[in-house]
């Protein structure tokens, strides 16, 4: 046993002390005899780690904002939605093409800036159409709305040909300058453009 105990100093000739985490001399202090120093000391001894986390996530939330932020590159103009696809000419949409070939009259209902009053005038002229002023004696009544934009200096015209069952047939969206030109002249650039696309579409399903 002697020997077993001599050799046992010579190859471990200090015994090993498990590694224990403490708290600083200070705070283990009773806060009766440390008054200030000892509330500052835990102070930062349990405020520390929180801040230290917070600012993580503060940094880790900036970077990720960077990586969204967009690009300083040219920016789409500003719209008021997108215009029907084009299974028209231009703007316009055929919504029932054997409907819209059986149409021979046409009822042009009131739309505000006198775009019916224009219309009327560009339908009258040369259609194929003919437009009549009793709606009980049309085959499609062609309604819609025309507002001016002053900030985006556009006038937008939305028409659509309803049928008497008040199924939509065609419809056309039409967008024009104004200021300059005035609004009348955009509005009469207007009716002459959803005219046209009209008169297209229905020779078109014609053919």
């Amino acid at each position: 046993m002697p020997a077993l105990r001599s050799l046992r100093r010579r190859v471990f000739p200090q015994p090993v002390q498990p590694v224990r985490w403490y708290a600083p001399e200070s705070l283990n202090r009773d806060p009766a005899g440390n008054s200030m120093r000892w509330m500052i000391a835990m102070k930062y001894y349990y405020i520390l780690p929180v801040l230290t986390l917070f600012a993580a996530t503060a940094l880790g939330f900036q970077q990720r904002t960077q990586e969204q932020r967009p690009t300083l590159g040219p920016q789409p103009a500003p719209s008021l939605g997108e215009a029907p696809s084009q299974q028209g000419p231009i703007n316009a949409r055929i919504m029932n093409p054997a409907e819209l070939r059986r149409i021979h009259t046409v009822y042009v209902d009131f739309i505000d800036n006198s775009l019916n009053l224009k219309l009327i005038q560009n339908l009258s002229s040369h259609s194929p159409v003919r437009v009549v002023t009793d709606r009980h004696q049309a085959d499609a009544i062609l309604r819609g709305d025309c507002f001016s934009l002053p900030h985006l200096k556009q006038v937008h015209s939305e028409v659509y040909l309803m049928d008497k069952k008040g199924q939509s047939i065609w419809q056309d969206i039409v967008r024009h300058p104004y200021n300059p030109p005035g609004l009348h002249v955009a509005v009469a650039d207007s009716a002459q453009e959803i005219a046209s696309d009209l008169l297209k579409s229905i020779e078109i399903v014609r053919k």
